[in-house]
Protein backbone atom coordinates (compact mmCIF):
# COMPACT_ATOMS: atom_id res chain seq x y z
CA UNK A 1 0.00 0.00 0.00
CA UNK A 2 1.44 3.68 -1.18
CA UNK A 3 2.89 5.73 1.93
CA UNK A 4 0.80 8.43 1.19
CA UNK A 5 -2.54 6.30 1.42
CA UNK A 6 -1.70 5.22 4.72
CA UNK A 7 -0.78 8.61 6.03
CA UNK A 8 -4.62 9.74 4.73
CA UNK A 9 -6.17 7.03 6.85
CA UNK A 10 -4.48 7.72 10.10
CA UNK A 11 -5.11 11.72 9.70
CA UNK A 12 -9.26 10.64 9.68
CA UNK A 13 -8.85 8.35 12.78
CA UNK A 14 -7.03 11.09 14.50
CA UNK A 15 -9.67 13.70 12.96
CA UNK A 16 -12.02 11.30 14.85
CA UNK A 17 -10.88 10.62 17.93
CA UNK A 18 -10.18 14.68 18.03
CA UNK A 19 -13.64 14.95 17.82
CA UNK A 20 -14.98 12.54 20.29
CA UNK A 21 -12.50 14.26 22.49
CA UNK A 22 -14.13 17.56 21.97
CA UNK A 23 -17.87 15.97 22.19
CA UNK A 24 -16.88 14.35 25.91
CA UNK A 25 -15.31 17.72 27.07
CA UNK A 26 -18.69 19.53 25.93
CA UNK A 27 -20.58 16.79 27.72
CA UNK A 28 -18.81 17.34 30.77
CA UNK A 29 -18.91 20.97 30.92
CA UNK A 30 -22.81 20.62 30.17
CA UNK A 31 -23.28 18.41 33.37
CA UNK A 32 -20.75 19.80 35.47
CA UNK A 33 -22.72 23.52 34.43
CA UNK A 34 -26.19 22.05 34.94
CA UNK A 35 -25.41 20.63 38.62
CA UNK A 36 -24.34 24.01 39.02
CA UNK A 37 -27.81 25.33 38.29
CA UNK A 38 -29.43 22.59 40.14
CA UNK A 39 -27.28 22.87 43.38
CA UNK A 40 -27.96 27.18 43.06
CA UNK A 41 -31.57 26.68 42.34
CA UNK A 42 -31.85 24.16 45.59
CA UNK A 43 -29.83 27.36 47.78
CA UNK A 44 -31.93 29.44 46.84
CA UNK A 45 -34.82 27.38 47.64
CA UNK A 46 -33.92 26.61 50.57
CA UNK A 47 -32.56 30.14 51.73
CA UNK A 48 -36.31 30.79 50.73
CA UNK A 49 -37.63 28.24 52.80
CA UNK A 50 -35.59 29.54 55.80
CA UNK A 51 -36.84 33.59 55.53
CA UNK A 52 -40.26 31.83 54.97
CA UNK A 53 -39.83 30.04 58.14
CA UNK A 54 -38.13 32.52 60.02
CA UNK A 55 -41.47 35.35 59.03
CA UNK A 56 -44.05 32.62 59.25
CA UNK A 57 -42.52 32.26 63.20
CA UNK A 58 -42.99 36.11 63.51
CA UNK A 59 -46.53 35.94 62.68
CA UNK A 60 -47.38 32.60 64.57
CA UNK A 61 -46.07 34.64 67.75
CA UNK A 62 -47.66 37.60 66.74
CA UNK A 63 -51.75 35.51 66.50
CA UNK A 64 -50.41 34.01 70.16
CA UNK A 65 -50.23 37.29 71.47
CA UNK A 66 -54.03 37.96 69.45
CA UNK A 67 -55.25 35.03 70.86
CA UNK A 68 -53.49 36.07 74.48
CA UNK A 69 -55.93 39.45 74.17
CA UNK A 70 -58.89 38.12 73.24
CA UNK A 71 -58.45 35.25 76.22
CA UNK A 72 -58.03 38.27 78.48
CA UNK A 73 -60.73 40.70 77.42
CA UNK A 74 -63.20 37.57 77.89
CA UNK A 75 -62.00 37.37 81.81
CA UNK A 76 -62.56 40.86 81.92
CA UNK A 77 -65.60 40.74 80.60
CA UNK A 78 -66.93 38.13 82.20
CA UNK A 79 -65.46 39.57 86.16
CA UNK A 80 -66.05 37.02 88.92
CA UNK A 81 -68.53 34.82 86.91
CA UNK A 82 -66.57 33.75 84.24
CA UNK A 83 -68.50 31.54 81.78
CA UNK A 84 -66.75 29.98 78.88
CA UNK A 85 -68.31 28.49 76.14
CA UNK A 86 -68.02 27.92 72.55
CA UNK A 87 -69.94 30.54 70.70
CA UNK A 88 -71.33 29.93 67.29
CA UNK A 89 -70.94 31.72 63.78
CA UNK A 90 -74.26 33.14 63.75
CA UNK A 91 -74.27 34.92 66.47
CA UNK A 92 -73.85 38.80 66.59
CA UNK A 93 -72.90 39.37 70.14
CA UNK A 94 -69.01 39.38 70.51
CA UNK A 95 -69.07 37.00 73.62
CA UNK A 96 -66.60 34.33 73.41
CA UNK A 97 -64.93 35.71 70.70
CA UNK A 98 -61.80 33.89 71.42
CA UNK A 99 -63.84 30.81 70.24
CA UNK A 100 -63.87 31.61 66.63
CA UNK A 101 -61.50 30.84 63.94
CA UNK A 102 -60.64 33.71 62.44
CA UNK A 103 -57.81 34.87 60.08
CA UNK A 104 -56.08 37.92 58.89
CA UNK A 105 -55.58 38.91 55.27
CA UNK A 106 -52.35 40.55 54.27
CA UNK A 107 -53.65 44.05 54.93
CA UNK A 108 -54.60 42.82 58.35
CA UNK A 109 -51.29 41.39 58.94
CA UNK A 110 -49.48 44.79 57.72
CA UNK A 111 -51.62 46.71 59.63
CA UNK A 112 -51.44 44.61 62.68
CA UNK A 113 -47.85 42.98 62.55
CA UNK A 114 -45.83 45.76 60.42
CA UNK A 115 -44.95 42.77 57.99
CA UNK A 116 -45.50 45.24 54.66
CA UNK A 117 -43.92 42.99 52.08
CA UNK A 118 -45.62 39.87 53.12
CA UNK A 119 -47.24 38.17 50.34
CA UNK A 120 -48.93 34.81 48.89
CA UNK A 121 -49.67 34.54 52.79
CA UNK A 122 -52.43 33.92 55.26
CA UNK A 123 -52.57 33.41 58.38
CA UNK A 124 -55.66 31.15 60.25
CA UNK A 125 -56.03 30.07 63.89
CA UNK A 126 -58.39 28.32 66.01
CA UNK A 127 -58.61 28.00 70.04
CA UNK A 128 -59.64 24.83 71.55
CA UNK A 129 -60.69 24.40 75.60
CA UNK A 130 -57.91 21.94 76.89
CA UNK A 131 -60.48 22.31 80.47
CA UNK A 132 -63.08 20.70 78.14
CA UNK A 133 -60.88 17.35 78.49
CA UNK A 134 -59.66 14.86 80.84
CA UNK A 135 -56.14 16.00 82.66
CA UNK A 136 -53.88 12.76 83.08
CA UNK A 137 -52.33 14.80 86.29
CA UNK A 138 -55.56 14.63 87.90
CA UNK A 139 -54.06 10.88 88.68
CA UNK A 140 -51.06 12.25 90.31
CA UNK A 141 -53.07 13.58 93.19
CA UNK A 142 -54.21 10.62 94.21
CA UNK A 143 -50.85 8.79 94.04
CA UNK A 144 -49.30 11.28 96.23
CA UNK A 145 -51.97 11.63 98.63
CA UNK A 146 -52.10 8.02 99.73
CA UNK A 147 -49.37 7.07 102.48
CA UNK A 148 -46.64 4.71 101.89
CA UNK A 149 -46.22 1.28 103.54
CA UNK A 150 -43.20 2.54 105.80
CA UNK A 151 -45.23 5.68 106.75
CA UNK A 152 -48.25 2.98 108.14
CA UNK A 153 -45.38 1.10 109.75
CA UNK A 154 -44.40 3.84 111.87
CA UNK A 155 -47.69 4.98 112.87
CA UNK A 156 -48.96 4.13 116.93
CA UNK A 157 -50.57 0.75 117.16
CA UNK A 158 -54.42 0.98 118.29
CA UNK A 159 -55.27 -0.47 122.14
CA UNK A 160 -57.85 -3.13 121.90
CA UNK A 161 -60.26 -0.43 123.59
CA UNK A 162 -60.04 1.87 120.50
CA UNK A 163 -60.51 -0.88 117.79
CA UNK A 164 -63.66 -2.23 120.11
CA UNK A 165 -65.24 1.49 119.57
CA UNK A 166 -64.05 1.60 116.09
CA UNK A 167 -65.46 -1.34 115.31
CA UNK A 168 -68.63 -0.16 117.22
CA UNK A 169 -68.69 2.90 115.19
CA UNK A 170 -68.50 1.22 111.87
CA UNK A 171 -71.43 -0.97 112.09
CA UNK A 172 -73.49 1.98 113.56
CA UNK A 173 -72.51 4.00 110.54
CA UNK A 174 -73.44 0.61 108.15
CA UNK A 175 -77.27 0.15 109.86
CA UNK A 176 -77.55 4.16 109.50
CA UNK A 177 -76.29 3.66 105.57
CA UNK A 178 -78.76 0.70 105.30
CA UNK A 179 -81.63 2.49 106.88
CA UNK A 180 -80.98 5.32 104.58
CA UNK A 181 -81.24 2.96 101.24
CA UNK A 182 -84.46 1.64 102.47
CA UNK A 183 -86.19 5.24 103.34
CA UNK A 184 -84.74 7.27 100.23
CA UNK A 185 -83.45 5.71 97.42
CA UNK A 186 -82.99 9.28 96.13
CA UNK A 187 -81.05 10.29 98.98
CA UNK A 188 -77.40 12.38 98.05
CA UNK A 189 -75.23 9.89 99.84
CA UNK A 190 -76.47 7.34 97.36
CA UNK A 191 -75.08 9.45 94.07
CA UNK A 192 -72.26 10.56 95.74
CA UNK A 193 -68.63 9.76 93.92
CA UNK A 194 -65.46 10.03 95.53
CA UNK A 195 -62.53 11.57 93.87
CA UNK A 196 -61.05 7.80 93.52
CA UNK A 197 -64.03 6.92 92.18
CA UNK A 198 -64.43 9.69 90.01
CA UNK A 199 -61.47 9.40 88.47
CA UNK A 200 -61.24 5.35 88.75
CA UNK A 201 -64.73 5.56 86.72
CA UNK A 202 -62.52 8.21 84.23
CA UNK A 203 -60.14 5.93 83.97
CA UNK A 204 -61.85 2.84 82.88
CA UNK A 205 -63.68 4.99 80.00
CA UNK A 206 -60.45 6.54 78.73
CA UNK A 207 -57.96 4.29 79.47
CA UNK A 208 -58.75 1.24 79.18
CA UNK A 209 -60.25 -0.04 82.40
CA UNK A 210 -57.36 -2.16 83.42
CA UNK A 211 -55.99 -3.20 86.88
CA UNK A 212 -52.66 -3.54 86.09
CA UNK A 213 -52.38 -0.14 83.82
CA UNK A 214 -54.12 1.52 87.50
CA UNK A 215 -51.48 0.08 89.67
CA UNK A 216 -48.71 0.87 86.97
CA UNK A 217 -49.87 4.60 86.74
CA UNK A 218 -50.21 5.26 89.98
CA UNK A 219 -46.33 3.83 90.54
CA UNK A 220 -45.31 5.97 88.43
CA UNK A 221 -46.55 9.43 89.62
CA UNK A 222 -46.22 8.75 93.95
CA UNK A 223 -43.01 9.34 95.55
CA UNK A 224 -42.21 6.29 97.16
CA UNK A 225 -40.27 2.85 95.78
CA UNK A 226 -42.80 0.03 96.65
CA UNK A 227 -44.73 -1.51 93.51
CA UNK A 228 -48.18 -2.07 93.86
CA UNK A 229 -49.86 -5.30 92.91
CA UNK A 230 -49.49 -5.92 88.90
CA UNK A 231 -47.51 -2.19 89.22
CA UNK A 232 -43.79 -1.08 88.30
CA UNK A 233 -41.11 1.23 90.32
CA UNK A 234 -37.93 1.39 88.80
CA UNK A 235 -36.43 -2.01 89.24
CA UNK A 236 -39.00 -3.30 86.38
CA UNK A 237 -38.12 -0.24 84.38
CA UNK A 238 -34.17 -0.43 84.87
CA UNK A 239 -34.41 -4.02 83.41
CA UNK A 240 -35.58 -2.52 80.05
CA UNK A 241 -33.54 -2.53 76.95
CA UNK A 242 -33.46 1.27 77.22
CA UNK A 243 -33.38 1.40 80.84
CA UNK A 244 -35.00 4.30 82.77
CA UNK A 245 -36.89 5.19 86.06
CA UNK A 246 -40.35 6.82 87.11
CA UNK A 247 -41.40 9.89 86.80
CA UNK A 248 -43.02 11.11 90.21
CA UNK A 249 -43.78 14.21 88.57
CA UNK A 250 -46.27 15.56 86.04
CA UNK A 251 -46.55 14.35 82.76
CA UNK A 252 -45.94 17.30 79.91
CA UNK A 253 -47.44 15.35 76.77
CA UNK A 254 -50.25 12.39 76.70
CA UNK A 255 -47.75 10.62 74.71
CA UNK A 256 -46.08 9.94 77.84
CA UNK A 257 -48.07 7.43 78.71
CA UNK A 258 -46.14 5.32 76.23
CA UNK A 259 -43.57 4.77 78.27
CA UNK A 260 -45.54 3.37 81.36
CA UNK A 261 -46.06 -0.12 82.21
CA UNK A 262 -48.84 -1.91 80.75
CA UNK A 263 -49.55 1.18 77.99
CA UNK A 264 -47.17 -0.15 75.59
CA UNK A 265 -48.80 0.68 72.05
CA UNK A 266 -51.97 2.47 73.89
CA UNK A 267 -52.61 5.67 71.98
CA UNK A 268 -53.88 8.31 73.96
CA UNK A 269 -57.94 9.24 72.98
CA UNK A 270 -58.79 12.74 71.98
CA UNK A 271 -60.10 13.60 75.14
CA UNK A 272 -57.08 13.47 77.26
CA UNK A 273 -54.83 16.12 78.13
CA UNK A 274 -51.66 16.58 80.53
CA UNK A 275 -52.30 19.96 82.52
CA UNK A 276 -49.61 20.95 85.26
CA UNK A 277 -52.29 21.59 87.75
CA UNK A 278 -51.52 22.46 91.39
CA UNK A 279 -54.90 20.73 91.86
CA UNK A 280 -57.16 18.51 90.18
CA UNK A 281 -58.74 20.22 87.15
CA UNK A 282 -62.19 20.08 86.27
CA UNK A 283 -64.02 19.54 82.85
CA UNK A 284 -66.16 22.32 81.53
CA UNK A 285 -69.52 21.11 80.64
CA UNK A 286 -69.99 23.34 78.29
CA UNK A 287 -67.15 23.19 76.00
CA UNK A 288 -66.98 19.36 76.64
CA UNK A 289 -67.00 16.63 73.51
CA UNK A 290 -70.28 15.01 73.11
CA UNK A 291 -68.51 11.71 73.76
CA UNK A 292 -66.91 13.60 76.93
CA UNK A 293 -70.50 14.55 78.32
CA UNK A 294 -72.13 11.61 77.78
CA UNK A 295 -69.42 10.03 80.03
CA UNK A 296 -69.93 12.36 82.44
CA UNK A 297 -74.04 12.24 82.90
CA UNK A 298 -73.08 8.21 83.09
CA UNK A 299 -70.69 8.70 85.71
CA UNK A 300 -73.06 10.64 87.73
CA UNK A 301 -75.85 7.72 87.22
CA UNK A 302 -78.25 9.78 85.28
CA UNK A 303 -79.88 7.95 82.27
CA UNK A 304 -81.31 10.00 79.03
CA UNK A 305 -83.36 8.82 76.38
CA UNK A 306 -82.73 9.68 72.63
CA UNK A 307 -84.72 12.54 72.54
CA UNK A 308 -83.97 14.04 75.56
CA UNK A 309 -80.36 13.71 74.84
CA UNK A 310 -80.28 15.31 71.95
CA UNK A 311 -82.53 18.30 73.15
CA UNK A 312 -79.49 18.55 75.97
CA UNK A 313 -77.10 19.27 72.94
CA UNK A 314 -79.19 21.28 71.14
CA UNK A 315 -79.58 23.50 73.89
CA UNK A 316 -76.52 23.97 75.43
CA UNK A 317 -75.29 24.68 71.74
CA UNK A 318 -78.22 27.71 72.17
CA UNK A 319 -77.96 28.49 75.62
CA UNK A 320 -74.99 27.75 77.18
CA UNK A 321 -74.86 26.93 81.35
CA UNK A 322 -74.01 29.88 83.20
CA UNK A 323 -73.90 28.19 86.61
CA UNK A 324 -73.50 23.95 87.52
CA UNK A 325 -76.95 24.51 88.97
CA UNK A 326 -78.36 25.49 85.54
CA UNK A 327 -76.94 21.80 83.83
CA UNK A 328 -78.07 19.98 87.36
CA UNK A 329 -81.78 21.11 86.79
CA UNK A 330 -81.68 20.42 82.68
CA UNK A 331 -80.91 17.04 84.06
CA UNK A 332 -83.34 17.06 86.87
CA UNK A 333 -86.27 17.99 84.42
CA UNK A 334 -85.74 14.67 82.11
CA UNK A 335 -85.84 12.67 84.97
CA UNK A 336 -89.13 14.30 86.86
CA UNK A 337 -88.60 13.48 90.15
CA UNK A 338 -86.21 10.36 90.20
CA UNK A 339 -83.56 12.79 91.02
CA UNK A 340 -82.78 16.02 92.41
CA UNK A 341 -80.57 19.05 92.22
CA UNK A 342 -78.99 18.22 95.61
CA UNK A 343 -78.52 14.49 94.72
CA UNK A 344 -76.07 15.73 91.98
CA UNK A 345 -74.22 19.07 93.90
CA UNK A 346 -71.33 16.71 94.89
CA UNK A 347 -70.21 16.83 91.24
CA UNK A 348 -69.09 20.40 91.58
CA UNK A 349 -65.47 19.51 92.60
CA UNK A 350 -65.14 17.85 89.18
CA UNK A 351 -67.18 19.92 87.26
CA UNK A 352 -67.29 23.67 86.20
CA UNK A 353 -68.56 25.70 83.41
CA UNK A 354 -65.29 28.07 83.35
CA UNK A 355 -61.65 27.38 81.95
CA UNK A 356 -58.09 28.40 82.61
CA UNK A 357 -56.32 26.22 80.03
CA UNK A 358 -56.49 26.78 76.27
CA UNK A 359 -54.49 25.30 73.39
CA UNK A 360 -54.16 28.20 70.06
CA UNK A 361 -53.70 26.27 67.15
CA UNK A 362 -51.94 29.09 64.18
CA UNK A 363 -51.29 27.94 60.79
CA UNK A 364 -49.66 29.86 58.25
CA UNK A 365 -49.27 29.87 54.55
CA UNK A 366 -46.52 31.72 53.43
CA UNK A 367 -45.13 30.93 50.00
CA UNK A 368 -45.42 27.46 49.19
CA UNK A 369 -44.88 25.90 52.84
CA UNK A 370 -46.87 25.62 55.49
CA UNK A 371 -46.45 26.58 59.08
CA UNK A 372 -48.43 25.03 62.44
CA UNK A 373 -47.74 26.23 66.03
CA UNK A 374 -49.57 24.98 68.95
CA UNK A 375 -49.98 27.17 71.91
CA UNK A 376 -50.99 26.31 75.73
CA UNK A 377 -52.59 29.23 77.01
CA UNK A 378 -53.07 29.58 80.70
CA UNK A 379 -55.69 32.08 82.27
CA UNK A 380 -54.11 32.75 85.77
CA UNK A 381 -57.29 31.85 87.89
CA UNK A 382 -55.86 34.04 90.82
CA UNK A 383 -55.42 36.98 88.41
CA UNK A 384 -57.60 36.25 85.40
CA UNK A 385 -57.10 39.52 83.55
CA UNK A 386 -53.54 38.18 82.69
CA UNK A 387 -52.90 35.16 80.70
CA UNK A 388 -49.37 33.52 79.64
CA UNK A 389 -48.00 30.97 77.67
CA UNK A 390 -46.94 27.80 78.42
CA UNK A 391 -46.17 25.53 75.73
CA UNK A 392 -45.12 25.48 72.47
CA UNK A 393 -45.25 23.05 69.71
CA UNK A 394 -44.66 22.20 66.04
CA UNK A 395 -47.21 20.43 63.96
CA UNK A 396 -50.73 20.05 63.73
CA UNK A 397 -53.06 19.40 66.54
CA UNK A 398 -54.94 15.89 66.95
CA UNK A 399 -58.37 17.09 67.90
CA UNK A 400 -61.22 19.16 65.96
CA UNK A 401 -64.23 20.83 66.71
CA UNK A 402 -66.59 21.07 64.32
CA UNK A 403 -67.31 24.85 64.40
CA UNK A 404 -63.31 24.88 63.55
CA UNK A 405 -62.57 24.50 60.20
CA UNK A 406 -59.09 25.72 59.43
CA UNK A 407 -59.93 25.40 55.55
CA UNK A 408 -63.04 27.98 55.97
CA UNK A 409 -61.36 31.01 57.80
CA UNK A 410 -63.63 33.79 58.98
CA UNK A 411 -61.43 37.33 58.29
CA UNK A 412 -61.43 39.15 61.43
CA UNK A 413 -61.85 42.95 61.66
CA UNK A 414 -60.93 45.52 64.01
CA UNK A 415 -63.06 47.98 65.35
CA UNK A 416 -62.14 50.47 62.91
CA UNK A 417 -63.20 48.65 60.09
CA UNK A 418 -66.94 46.60 61.77
CA UNK A 419 -67.51 50.66 62.67
CA UNK A 420 -67.41 51.53 59.03
CA UNK A 421 -69.31 48.75 57.78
Amino acid sequence: MPIKKKMTQRNKREKGLALITVMMVVAMVSATASWLMLQQHVALRRVTNVVHEEQALLLALGAESYVRGLLTSDARSGGNRSVDYYARYDDPSRNEWWSRQGAFDEDRMSYLYGFEDVRRSDITWCVFDLSAFHNINNFRFLATGKKSVDQKKTEKPKSVREKSEEARGDKDKKDEKKQELQTDPTDTKTRTMSELEWEQAMFNSLYGGSSARWSALMDWFDKDDRARFDGGEDPHYLNLNVPYRTSGMRMVWPEELGIVKGFDGFRPSKEIVALPSVKPTKINVNTASREMLGKIISHMRVTLSGEEWSEMLYQRRYNPFRRLDDFYGRLVSYNDERITKASLAWANKFLSVSSNYFLALIQIRLGNSSFYLQSVIVRDPEDPYDSYVLQRRLGKVGHKRRDCRIDSPIIVQDEKDQEES
